[in-house]
């Protein structure tokens, strides 16, 4: 329980301190944690994308907060950056991921 505190206290806030990202929630109706989104700026390489992770608990899947969370923060990024495209990538072997993504309206352009 300790380790988690000091997480919650500190380590969650590590990367917005350093401009790489941030750790964001999902909550469900009740403000229960059911999964995380954790947008990061990727720090490889000149024009290099920016990245991201999402995670569910497993026992919170299949409800749509993943499809929610990236429809979300889509949404926000488009608002307040002069963003004009998001590329969303999983591996083929991962299903959920994609069902995610055209969930959120994104299209399937290929394999890469």
């Amino acid at each position: 329980m300790a380790a988690i505190a000091h997480w919650l206290s500190t380590g969650v806030h590590e990367l917005q301190r350093s401009g790489q990202g941030v750790h964001l929630a999902m909550i469900d109706a009740e403000q229960r944690v059911v999964g995380r989104h954790q947008p990061v700026q990727n720090a490889v390489g000149r024009g290099a994308s920016p990245r991201s992770g999402t995670g569910v608990h497993p026992l919170h899947r299949g409800r749509g907060f993943a499809t929610e969370a990236v429809r979300g923060l889509s949404a926000w990024v488009f608002a307040t950056t002069e963003l004009r495209r998001i590329e969303l990538r999983a591996n083929s072997t991962t299903a959920p991921r994609s069902e995610v993504a055209e969930k959120a309206g994104y299209t399937y352009r290929g394999r890469a």
